[in-house]
């Protein structure tokens, strides 16, 4: 029975968790260099939110000082915040606000052109953000991911071999572990 309850609980979990809904998601740059974590509180329209913005070294996983880096906020090719010129953090932290007026999806842009003054060849990543009384897109979960639940749930598969399929899942960012 607890197997049972375990299964559906990570179904629901996995069904419905959206990227879109986070309030805190770290994804890589483009040539994986450094991990980018966009973190936001409650948004409410019409005032001023903050986004954060850390630096992250995937290696230490520690914040990374001294980042040369870039930010935009738009929705449908429409900026609300930036471009900013090229910009350092000592740090390896910033906070941006934006005022946010219209529900929608909004795409957080950052280039990172720098690293321990040191110039790279310009890395993005982007990010988003579902503002307002938006629907969000369902997360598409492979389907082989549905048998091996079952084969769990029927004793096919060892409890590892679930953990392994949830680990894959967790890597390919379909399910978000904060």
């Amino acid at each position: 029975m607890i197997k049972f309850y375990f299964i559906a609980i990570l179904a629901i979990f996995i069904i419905f968790n959206p990227i879109y809904a986070q309030t805190s998601l770290t994804l890589p740059t483009e040539k994986k260099t450094l991990d980018v974590k966009l973190s936001y509180d409650e948004i409410i329209l019409g005032a001023q939110s903050k986004l954060h913005i850390d630096f992250i070294n995937p290696q230490t996983k520690k914040i990374q000082e001294h980042i040369d880096y870039t930010v935009t906020v738009s929705k449908n090719d429409k900026f609300v915040f930036g471009p900013i010129p090229l910009t350092h953090t000592a740090i390896g932290s910033v906070t941006i606000p934006v005022e946010f007026v219209d529900d929608g999806v909004y795409s957080v842009d950052i280039g990172i052109e720098g690293i321990l003054f040191q110039p790279i060849s310009k890395e993005s990543v982007s990010f988003k953000m579902a503002v307002g009384d938006v629907e969000s897109p369902p997360t598409k979960v492979p389907s082989w991911i549905k048998n091996i639940f079952g084969w769990y749930a029927q004793d096919k598969i060892s409890e590892d071999e679930l953990l392994n399929a949830i680990q894959f899942l967790i890597n390919q960012k379909i399910l978000i572990v904060d």
